[in-house]
């Protein structure tokens, strides 16, 4: 929560990257067990030194994960053709939360250190995760859509957009893509005003295709709904998809809990997936409501459109912990740093921006916790409890942050200000 890159941090931005190209890895905090399964799984197969072995080396994962290989196969190849198949399996186990994990997740309240501790490969050796331990969160992973749920909770409320990454258009059209709330289907009649009002107002979703509408007393994402506590309430949900893929699974989150937990098993060729309601009572709080769609089974990726990453990123992380590992004395000061991974096919997976509940009438969403600490609010220097551990009232902004010994200044390079 504190960066001491930075004196201060204006949370009133816009809008926030929820889905950023292809990375996968950075969309949910995966759990204990995911983390494990993925990473002692793949060490063996990178191990192993013969087909037998390789045959061996996921037992958490079940049978039929490892394919065997072809007698004219490689055994390298033979191994990259099924750690690519593991991370495939662990992926999708990671982006498909059950109401457990979610609660899991949600209801954790330890640090991130103590998370990692239930994490640590060294302490558990090859010990099965301790009974209890297997859907805790492994919070020092990246998890956008639950740091996402977090700020809703803490009134943190910038809208959430897709964002490609797509630098040129040699090779595919950016992905991912944000859909927003328009007054016009015509491109042509499109005010760049209105679309800017519609992304700061919320009335988008951001998706790898799936295209997902939702509305309770007819309004939809961004919007207030003004209800009461213990009312029944429904939400009006469609998921469309184009004719050559599908979506599978559907959740959709209240307050942070999974509210309900939708298969689908429409042929690839339904346009709509999903056509319902679902029913809810009211709770005794200010309320949001988002949705997550996916397609997790072979056919509904969008390999047509979206080339696989198939090696990986190139992460910091694994690379000092190679590069470490290799030094006496300092590998035992940076112990290997444990992965998810970081290449799969792209599945269909579409998010929404929250649907709000007023129960007090004042037309508003009014979070049931205090903004993140690493937001800036205004202060006054002779209160000594105005900020947050960590920070101090800054002069002469006026607000809390960290106070940067010798402040901050402008560097000149090369006739240029950086």
């Amino acid at each position: 929560a504190q960066n001491s890159v930075f004196r201060t941090a204006d949370c009133s931005v816009d809008a926030m990257e929820i889905m950023g190209a292809k990375r996968l890895d950075l969309t949910r905090t995966p759990s204990v067990s995911e983390v494990i399964d993925w990473n002692r799984c793949s060490v063996r197969m990178q191990i192993a030194e013969s087909i037998e072995e390789l045959a061996l080396a996921c037992p958490e994962m079940g049978e039929g994960l490892v394919a065997p290989c072809p007698p004219a196969e490689r055994l390298l190849d033979c191994k990259r053709r099924n750690r690519t198949a593991l991370a495939w399996s662990i992926t999708k186990r990671v982006l498909a939360r059950s109401p457990t994990e979610q609660f899991a997740n949600w209801s954790f309240t330890g640090t991130a250190a103590e998370s990692q501790v239930y994490c640590d490969l060294d302490d558990l050796g090859s010990k099965p995760v301790p009974q209890g331990f297997h859907d805790v969160p492994c919070t020092h992973r990246a998890g956008q859509v639950d740091d996402f749920f977090r700020f809703l909770d803490r009134g943190f409320l910038p809208t959430q957009v897709g964002s490609s990454d797509s630098h040129n258009p040699r090779k595919e059209p950016g992905y991912a893509r944000t859909y927003f709330r328009s007054s016009t289907d015509s491109p042509g009649g499109l005010q760049i005003a209105d679309a800017v009002s519609s992304i700061r107002g919320g009335h988008a979703l951001a998706t790898t295709g799936p295209f997902v509408r939702a509305t309770i007393k007819k309004k939809t994402f961004g919007d207030v709904v003004r209800s009461k506590p213990g009312q029944a309430l429904a939400m009006a949900l469609d998921v469309q998809t184009a004719s050559w893929f599908g979506v599978d699974r559907v959740e959709v989150y209240l307050n942070g809990e999974l509210l309900r937990l939708i298969l689908p098993n429409e042929p690839p060729e339904a346009i709509f997936d999903v056509h319902g309601k679902v029913s809810f009572e009211v709770p005794n709080r200010d309320s949001w409501v988002v949705v997550i769609a996916m397609g997790l089974k072979p056919g509904n990726t969008m390999e047509p459109i979206w080339l696989d990453v198939p090696f990986g990123e190139i992460q910091l992380a694994v690379v000092a912990r190679d590069a470490f590992s290799r030094i006496p004395v300092i590998n035992e000061l940076f112990p290997p740093s444990l992965t998810v991974p970081d290449w799969s096919p792209i599945p269909a997976y579409a998010i929404t921006n929250p649907i709000y509940i007023d129960t007090d009438g004042n037309d508003r969403y009014d979070a049931p916790l205090p903004p993140p600490a690493f937001c800036s609010r205004p202060c006054n220097a002779s209160d000594p409890d105005a900020c947050p551990d960590g920070q101090v009232c800054l002069s002469p902004e006026k607000v809390c942050g960290i106070a940067i010994s010798g402040g901050c200044r402008r560097r000149e390079a090369r006739g240029h200000s950086h």
